[in-house]
């Protein structure tokens, strides 16, 4: 855990630095990430002393949190994990949040740390699904992690995770059967030539040089016929 605190704030300055050239950086999501798994080394390393570094970072976490997304995020988040529903992956953060606030809390001795772990573990049970609402899933072939992304976007419905996770399939399938396209080989419609047209052409055109078939495809919307 001490190498990982190392690691990951040699991490976090380069970041920092990285910002100060582009501080459009600060909006990616992975910069709240990093903030969390830095608290997260320090409550394993159980280093008191970095406590206000701590504190700091989570606060730079919840400011990343509403930046991504707005202000009613983590009452939303929090009020249907109390009333028990089942949230979405985007409050995985959230969960993740809480949890190390609620450490922290009680590392500094905050007499508000049981409502923070309330809430904690409200958001750790809306994300959590048992066996046997993943066995469903898991019975029409899907991998358990599968089945439980497709239940916690679907907020634990499971015949909307059924539904999702057979048009994600049917999307893989299609995209496998799809050829790849060419960059920069804009047709004339705006569609990309992929390597399928490039190859019935070809095909089709044996003695032709390369070069003049990607212009003929462009020209006639990689129709391989028609070039």
């Amino acid at each position: 855990a001490a190498a990982a605190v190392e690691w990951l704030v040699d991490a976090d300055a380069a970041f920092a630095e990285a910002m100060r050239a582009d501080p459009g950086l600060r909006d990616l999501a992975n910069f709240g990430s990093l903030q969390l798994d830095v608290v997260r080394a320090y409550a394993a390393v159980g280093d008191a002393a970095a406590l206000d570094d701590a504190t700091a970072r989570l606060d730079a976490a919840r400011r990343a949190l509403v930046r991504r997304y707005d202000e009613a995020y983590e009452p939303r988040g929090v009020a249907a994990a109390r009333s028990g529903r089942k949230v979405p992956a985007a409050f995985v953060p959230l969960a993740r949040l809480l949890v190390l606030e609620a450490v922290a809390a009680r590392a500094a001795g905050a007499v508000d740390d049981a409502r923070k772990l309330t809430d904690a573990d409200a958001m750790l049970s809306a994300l959590r699904h048992d066996a046997s609402a993943l066995a469903p899933l898991e019975s029409l072939g899907h991998s358990r992690r599968a089945a439980r992304a497709a239940l916690r976007r679907a907020e634990g419905d499971a015949r909307a995770a059924a539904a999702d996770l057979v048009e994600r399939a049917a999307n893989r399938s299609a995209n496998r059967t799809r050829g790849a396209a060419i960059a920069g080989q804009v047709c004339a419609d705006g569609s990309l030539v992929d390597e399928g047209a490039l190859q019935r052409l070809r095909l089709a055109t044996p003695g032709t040089p390369e070069k003049e078939r990607l212009p003929a495809l462009r020209r006639r919307n990689k129709d391989a016929g028609a070039a």
